[in-house]
């Protein structure tokens, strides 16, 4: 089973720094390069920061770049996305669940299991994830032993060394942390929000931040500093959950032209 991961298209942006950006052309050009593999993804998730400034045009426009994808693809909110625009957009995806409630939901990935976790704080750029849904995911944990489980959510509870994303990571991610101690198989715990791959080991368990189809954040690990854009090329990440221990590759995929 291969799960396809890409994250933060923040499809209505046109600049980032100075430099102009084809949110929507990048965002096609990666969905190509992940159907033109010489084994394509079985499904996709998309974890977060789908659009900018969560409007129904820009869903729509959303909803065009990723047409052409013949998989299931699995939406996640970030905390530039909009609940009622997103589910009005994706209607036909039932796992968005109710309107007033956040987006969490299980779905099957052949041996494993994906559980997705909504950490959006409307009007906020850090995240933070409800009592209400830790008891879900502790009820949800429990019912899916021994199926390894990879756990999805938008802002990483655990820092990456980059000031500038450390400060609006999740607020609770102590709260998360013992919900997972408690359950021995979270596989991995996949994250958006950073623009930059990166990864640690935290709550006893591989954690992973994706890369950005817009643009990357260099690395800057000083105390105080600011990361700035880089010319870093749109990417995604491609976990292979089948393989021992599961194995995530980096994929670059090269901006088009123009």
């Amino acid at each position: 089973m291969l799960l396809a991961q890409f994250s933060d298209s923040h499809i209505g942006v046109d600049r980032v720094g100075s430099r102009a950006v084809d949110a929507e052309g990048q965002l096609r050009a990666c969905v190509a390069h992940m159907q033109g593999l010489a084994r394509p993804p079985q499904a996709v998730l998309a974890s977060g920061d789908l659009v900018h400034n969560g409007s129904p045009e820009e869903y729509a426009a959303f909803r065009r770049c990723v047409a052409k994808l013949d998989v299931p693809l699995y939406l996640m909110t970030g905390n530039h996305d909009d609940r009622p625009a997103l589910r009005a957009a994706f209607a036909d995806h039932d796992y968005l669940g109710a309107p007033d409630r956040p987006i969490c939901y299980v779905r099957e990935l052949g041996r494993a299991r994906l559980v997705v976790m909504d950490t959006l704080v409307p009007g906020a750029e850090f995240g933070r994830i409800d009592a209400a849904e830790l008891a879900w995911l502790d009820r949800t944990l429990g019912r899916l032993v021994p199926a390894p489980v990879m756990l999805a959510l938008h802002h990483p509870p655990f820092a990456i060394g980059l000031h500038r994303m450390d400060r609006i990571r999740c607020r609770n991610g102590d709260d998360l942390d013992a919900v997972i101690a408690r359950h021995g198989h979270v596989a991995r715990i996949l994250c958006g929000h950073t623009h930059r791959y990166a990864q640690t080991v935290w709550a006893g368990c591989p954690g992973l931040s994706a890369p950005s189809t817009l643009a990357q954040l260099e690395v800057d690990l000083s105390a105080e500093g600011c990361a700035d854009w880089n010319d870093d090329p749109p990417a995604y990440l491609l976990h292979d959950l089948n393989a021992p221990g599961i194995v995530t590759h980096l994929c670059q995929v090269p901006a088009p032209a123009g």
